[in-house]
């Protein structure tokens, strides 16, 4: 009787020991698949975070593009005026030296009026241009005898649009965003905001 005790007392030990190994077997894979599964996660975070640094350097590349040919047509324009200035004044300076020329500023500014109304109803693409050279001509000629300076005034035009949508790319660029991204209402405002910071003297 000794000796089956003994033996039901080894193998209920052994079912114990079984039942141990068993669970800690469960355990560690579950544990296993726990990582695996962590590891997947990270996988998949790690893969939208090098699609997001891909993403970001290429709309950086294409903003950097877009900068690069926005200020190269700003030159070239700026170049261009600057040209046809010099034409027009030197033009406009010998012919009011030989007295072809309006008689004073307000005579000028009729001239202006009158070939606004002509590019207004210009017919062809044609047609516009040469009314928009005339226009142009009229302004600088009106300037002129007004005492201003055409070249500065365009200048400091320039100068004014290029400093106030700086101002509405960098607010942008703090809520995370880009021209792009923005509506045009959204621009405007944060326009606005570059006129009034610019009046406040700020």
């Amino acid at each position: 009787g000794a000796k089956l005790h003994e033996i039901e007392s080894n193998r209920q030990n052994a079912e114990l020991t079984r039942q141990e190994a068993a669970g800690r077997h469960k355990s560690l894979e579950q544990e296993r698949l726990t990582a695996v599964h962590a590891e997947q996660q990270a996988t998949q975070r790690r893969t939208m975070l090098e699609r997001s640094i891909v993403e970001a350097q290429r709309q950086a590349s294409l903003d950097r593009d877009r900068f690069a040919a926005v200020e190269q047509r700003r030159q070239e324009t700026e170049k261009g005026i600057e040209q046809y200035r010099a034409a027009t004044g030197e033009m406009q300076e010998k012919v009011a030296g030989v007295g072809f020329d309006f008689p004073d500023a307000e005579g000028a500014w009729a001239k202006v009026d009158e070939e606004l109304g002509e590019y207004r109803t210009a017919a062809t693409e044609q047609q516009r241009q040469a009314e928009l050279g005339d226009v142009l001509f009229a302004l600088v000629n009106h300037a002129r005898l007004s005492g201003l300076d055409a070249e500065a005034a365009l200048q400091a035009t320039n100068d004014r649009f290029a400093r106030r949508f700086g101002h509405v790319e960098a607010r942008l660029e703090g809520q995370g965003l880009s021209p792009k991204d923005a509506t045009l209402d959204e621009m405007d405002a944060l326009w606005d905001e570059a006129k009034a910071a610019e009046s406040s003297g700020r």
